[in-house]
């Protein structure tokens, strides 16, 4: 949310993420290979197989196609745009899945779906725990920057860098 704000609000802000290179934003992404801990954690029963399963396959797929994306999307043209924020959506929209997943699973009482079986309680816990409080906001915060980017970055020259000029570079031509 933070994010979301400062991109609306802060033309500063704004600027800098216009001068980060999607490359490196992309390759960030390579970390939610990680995710095939929530395929150990469901084979030993410490997770659901309705959360760790699409949880584990969205995140992996993400972060292994980060640095093909990297690679071959980007610098492709507008429609390596089309692409690319394709991508970065399928990522958002597993976060949000795994997310209303986890809580649904969860052993609260909105967790609808967990029947009394082991939760993703397990989250709950070190080292576990650094995923949802850190590692989920900073991917999505990470995916909202990227989105902002390649939406403001030059696509027109196939293989051009594609990171966008700052609004008061212009002016000053640099």
């Amino acid at each position: 949310m933070l994010v979301l704000a400062l991109l609306a609000r802060s033309a500063r802000f704004r600027n800098w993420v216009r001068s980060l290179d999607l490359r490196t934003l992309t390759l960030l992404q390579t970390w939610r290979a990680v995710g095939l801990a929530f395929l150990a954690l469901w084979s030993v029963g410490a997770l659901p197989g309705g959360f760790a399963l699409p949880a584990s396959y969205g995140d992996v797929a993400v972060g292994v196609t980060a640095p093909f994306v990297a690679a071959f999307i980007l610098g492709r043209g507008r429609a390596g745009r089309v692409a690319y924020l394709g991508w970065t959506a399928f990522g958002i929209i597993d976060l949000l899945a795994a997310i209303t997943l986890g809580i649904l699973y969860s052993p609260t009482s909105v967790g609808v779906l967990s029947g009394g079986a082991a939760g993703p309680g397990v989250m709950g816990q070190l080292p576990m725990s650094l995923i949802p409080t850190f590692g989920v906001p900073f991917t999505l915060a990470l995916h909202a920057i990227s989105v902002y980017a390649a939406w403001q970055a030059d696509w027109t020259a196939p293989g051009a860098r594609r990171v966008a000029t700052p609004v008061g570079k212009v002016a000053a031509g640099r």
